[in-house]
């Protein structure tokens, strides 16, 4: 189940950034968001961009957290186009 395993990505990211192991962290995160973006599970893929931005502007990480919110525009815009057709 493809949404089973984004969750479980997001989830392994969520464990990975209590360890403070940011470079895995965004990794699963990514995977988690490639796959929200595939399949358009939209719940998950804004949660997770939504604790990438947080976590980037904790770490200082401008450009990268400025890019999240960008993607959340973006999300919201395409779920927003989805649900009207």
């Amino acid at each position: 189940n493809s949404t089973a395993y984004a969750d479980l990505f997001e989830k392994r990211g969520d464990a990975q950034l209590e360890q403070k192991k940011l470079e895995q962290t965004i990794q699963s995160y990514k995977q988690c968001e490639e796959l929200c973006r595939m399949y358009s599970y939209y719940e998950r893929w804004t949660s997770v961009l939504e604790k990438q931005r947080d976590m980037f502007a904790r770490a200082q990480m401008t450009r990268e957290r400025q890019d999240a919110e960008s993607a959340l525009r973006a999300v919201s815009q395409q779920q927003s186009e989805d649900a009207r057709q």
